[in-house]
């Protein structure tokens, strides 16, 4: 007959571990689409899983400290007492993205002594208002701080729905499909939009999301791809009859108010790793 004790041994080691994490920083990867940032602060954030609705607190490197629930966890940072920056950068990433994604530009802003915080979202398994509430929220947290906004396509269409209030003192927006997406448009008018997901779904012209979205209330600047319509934007900015990154058409990345719009020979994918964006950046933001 098998021992109580041996049928428990799996139970057990599994409580074991649980608990030996609770006095160690254990390794994770970040989050991607699993996770929504729900708070940063300093070298600090919380996380919050998209299915199990728990949250854990991560440090810069992505290392988990304190894993539980919401409440749990904004006292664990709070006791962490993380340094309030007086300028900060928020990092936001484009549809079907992770922070990996802008994490070269992260290296390069936190290499000149600037303090970033490459948010993390769950693009494909969110609505695009639930996502906007989220980071509209981490901002405010800092109504104090100089806080500059960089985004990456969809990322900047999300930074659009924060409400006017918010603390943002500039912004980037890089390759945003800001006059709607000739692909998603496309995959509407054959009703496959959906393969998109919540978000990307509603990024053709006509959605209520696209029609109703405000301009960012602080100074802004868009920049693009400009790649001519060839075989050196494939696969899909082959097919459109128009300069593109290769993913969103030149023309749809302009924005009235911007106080200026750069084109680039870039494409959508990199665009944020260029040093041509690089420069501009610093250029705008007026960083030394």
């Amino acid at each position: 007959m098998i021992s109580r004790f041996r049928l428990l041994r799996i139970p057990l080691f599994f409580i074991l571990i649980l608990n030996m994490q609770s006095f160690a920083a254990v390794p994770t990867l970040g989050g991607m689409q699993f996770w929504n940032d729900i708070s940063v602060a300093g070298k600090y954030k919380i996380q919050q899983n998209v299915i199990t609705g728990h949250c854990r607190v991560l440090k810069d490197n992505y290392l988990r400290y304190h894993w539980g629930s919401e409440e749990f966890c904004r006292t664990k940072l709070t006791l962490l007492a993380p340094y309030i920056h007086p300028k900060q950068f928020f990092l936001i990433h484009g549809l079907g993205r992770s922070h990996h994604s802008m994490a070269k530009l992260q290296d390069k802003l936190e290499a000149k002594g600037h303090l970033v915080h490459n948010l993390e979202y769950s693009s494909m398994l969110n609505k695009p208002d639930n996502l906007a509430t989220r980071i509209e929220q981490i901002i405010s947290e800092h109504p104090s701080s100089q806080n500059y906004i960089i985004t990456h396509s969809f990322g900047g269409i999300l930074l659009r729905k924060c409400k006017a209030s918010t603390p943002i003192d500039r912004a980037i927006l890089l390759a945003a499909p800001n006059q709607g997406s000739t692909i998603c448009e496309t995959l509407q008018s054959l009703n496959i939009n959906f393969l998109l997901g919540p978000s990307g779904s509603q990024l053709y012209p006509s959605s209520e999301l696209m029609k109703n979205l405000a301009n960012p209330q602080c100074e802004f600047i868009t920049i693009a791809g400009n790649r001519p319509p060839k075989l050196s934007n494939w696969p899909l900015g082959f097919f459109f009859n128009e300069n593109s990154d290769g993913i969103v058409c030149e023309s749809r990345t302009r924005l009235v108010g911007a106080k200026a719009h750069h084109k680039l020979d870039a494409s959508h994918t990199f665009i944020m790793n260029h040093d041509k964006s690089f420069d501009l950046i610093q250029k705008f933001l007026e960083l030394k």
